[in-house]
């Protein structure tokens, strides 16, 4: 997605396409305030908002109205609240575009400076960027018909910001503003600098109470509105719809203290909750020296970018941020890749005055009234919320988080010889301090730790064959290192709610008819538990960007992933896909699952 080639009239860009500028030539600063600020009357609903509050903007732009709705949220906003903005734009500019046009406001540019810093790449798709400790800033790139149908939040006031109606009709269309109202929460407000006849029908055709009202400047008049009770909007497919979400943040339980538990603890921490880490630190995670982090490799096949290049794709920049932010230390950037050095690293992401860290596995659960009861040595605790991210499910929570995953071992050794970059082939080379390690080997079905010679040999000889350059230096083995990978029948992770597996036996038998026009009941999930797990080798890679998934929906913010993403990597996927083929909703131990008590429902 090249930038547009802008026109300038000093600091004011003029778009090349639509002949257009992105804000008033009086001073658009003054503009956004006037129209979108004071237009959706945010100062004083920042003041009273004491969980979360969401934006949504039509036209990113510059970034100027998320700026200002940013400073606005430092000196309004409740202590703790949490702002996010969701903004769409189908032609970012970049990082010197933006820095020019918002030369114009000195007072905004340590916080223009900070977006700049954080800006991801121009490539279509959903991108997330914790821009503070309480403001979330999620990009949607891509034509606004698209991205509004894969995206799942509920805004709280809508920036209507596009190029002008009579340039840019797509944006302003009946179908677009159908789809604002679906994903408006109730009592959800409007505004735009636009007064359009046009606008105004479609707006209210949608479902909006439109006003008018003195417009910037030299513009007479603008619109503004809201929507009382907004359309409801179906998950797709339906089976991947969110339970019942908490504006409270209790303590919560996060099993496994690998890189993805620890990701997951992080995130967790730094969006309000009390977090309490179960599991021992002997994991695949903590025992190999460092860990490859990078985007899918493959290339496009015939159908363009597959739904798992473009999860890793964004996984790779979401693990980026949080990596440089947390454990820069342990974590080393290159081009097209990092190393991760999880020793370090790990320790670092569980460093948080919120998080407690039990390092012991959990030995007891049992659901009931309260919640989740664990019990871990001595320790007893009841939680609304846990989410597994341990390379294996703890025997006490089997009976519940149920999943079809395999057991894949592993080895990787290190050599003496040392590499300036990673590499990758048949297998991969990544730097250490002094030498290099060479990895991995699979051992399908297997969760045996013990460590082979014949396997380090193999990895020697595979890296020479990719890198002849080797076979004249020293490739003295230093050391090997097992791990067990688990993964998922279609390589993706299980990211979600965990479901009820006899409810869903039960209640989604008709899925083998195929009918189109069949209804279902909203799917039931066992309450308050929630799986991250089954990353394969791509943990490090993943980790960040499901954590931030995993605490979205933990508090219904909008998800950083698309929708076919997110029922891509649901829990649920093989339940319903075993389903339509008329067998079982689970693979594993039938008998286990139907005798399991199922726990109520909390409201």
């Amino acid at each position: 997605m090249p930038p547009p080639a802008l026109s300038w009239s000093d600091t004011l860009p003029i778009h090349p396409e639509y002949q257009d500028s992105y804000y008033a030539r009086e001073d658009g600063a003054a503009e956004s305030a006037h129209v979108f600020l004071n237009g959706n009357a945010l100062q004083a609903r920042f003041a009273t908002t004491r969980e979360q509050f969401c934006i949504a903007e039509l036209g990113f732009g510059t970034g100027l109205n998320f700026l200002l709705s940013w400073q606005l949220w430092q000196h309004a906003a409740q202590p703790g609240a949490h702002l996010h903005y969701v903004a769409v734009e189908a032609q970012p500019l970049d990082a010197n575009q933006i820095r020019q046009a918002l030369s114009a406001w000195p007072q905004l540019h340590e916080h223009a400076e900070q977006l700049i810093a954080q800006l991801p790449p121009a490539l279509a798709g959903f991108h997330h960027l914790r821009i503070s400790d309480h403001v979330d800033l999620l990009l949607l790139y891509g034509d606004v018909r698209e991205v509004l149908t894969q995206a799942r939040f509920r805004a709280d006031a809508w920036f209507l910001d596009g190029f002008a109606p009579a340039r840019n009709p797509a944006m302003w269309s009946a179908d677009v503003f159908k789809q604002l109202a679906a994903l408006s929460s109730p009592g959800a407000s409007f505004a735009t600098y636009s007064a359009a006849g046009q606008v105004r029908r479609a707006l209210t055709e949608a479902g909006f109470a439109v006003v008018r009202a003195p417009g910037f400047g030299r513009k007479r008049e603008m619109l503004k509105g809201h929507i009382e009770n907004p359309p409801p909007r179906p998950a797709q497919p339906f089976w991947s719809a969110d339970p019942p979400t908490s504006t409270s943040r209790p303590r919560i339980a996060v099993i496994g203290c690998g890189i993805v538990g620890a990701s997951q603890a992080r995130v967790l921490a730094e969006r309000g909750y009390m977090v309490d880490v179960y599991g021992h630190s002997d994991g695949a995670s903590q025992r190999i020296p460092a860990l490859l982090v990078r985007p899918w490799p493959e290339k496009p096949g015939t159908q363009g970018i597959s739904i798992s290049q473009r999860f890793y794709q964004h996984a790779f920049e979401s693990a980026q941020a949080l990596y440089d932010r947390v454990c820069a230390s342990a974590w080393q950037t290159y081009d097209d890749c990092g190393v991760l050095y999880p020793a370090a690293a790990i320790p670092a992401l569980l460093e948080h005055a919120h998080i407690q860290v039990h390092a012991n596995n959990v030995s007891a659960a049992q659901y009931t009234d309260s919640g989740w009861q664990l019990i871990c040595n001595a320790h007893e605790q009841t939680y609304e919320q846990l989410v597994v991210c341990s390379a294996k499910v703890p025997s006490a929570l089997a009976p519940w988080a149920q999943a079809p995953i395999s057991f894949v071992a592993g080895q990787c050794v290190e050599i003496e010889n040392t590499l300036d970059h990673p590499r990758w082939g048949a297998v991969h080379a990544l730097p250490l301090n002094s030498g290099s390690l060479l990895g991995a080997t699979f051992r399908p079905h297997s969760d045996a730790l013990d460590q082979r010679d014949s396997e380090s040999q193999t990895l020697i000889r595979e890296a020479i064959a990719c890198w002849p350059e080797l076979k004249q230096q020293d490739n003295k083995v230093r050391g090997a290192f097992t791990g067990v990978r688990i993964a998922s029948p279609d390589h993706l992770p299980l990211l979600g709610p965990c479901p009820n597996l006899p409810w869903w036996q039960q209640h989604y038998q008709a899925l083998r008819h195929g009918l189109r026009h069949q209804t279902f009941a909203p799917p039931q999930y066992w309450p308050g538990l929630w799986l991250n797990l089954a990353h394969g080798s791509r943990g490090a890679t993943a980790a960040a960007l499901a954590a931030v998934h995993i605490a979205a929906c933990l508090q219904g913010a909008p998800r950083p992933l698309q929708e076919d993403i997110i029922s891509a990597v649901h829990p649920g996927r093989f339940a319903a896909r075993r389903l339509r083929r008329g067998q079982d909703a689970w693979s594993t131990d039938a008998s286990r699952a139907a005798n399991t008590p199922a726990p109520s429902p909390r409201a």
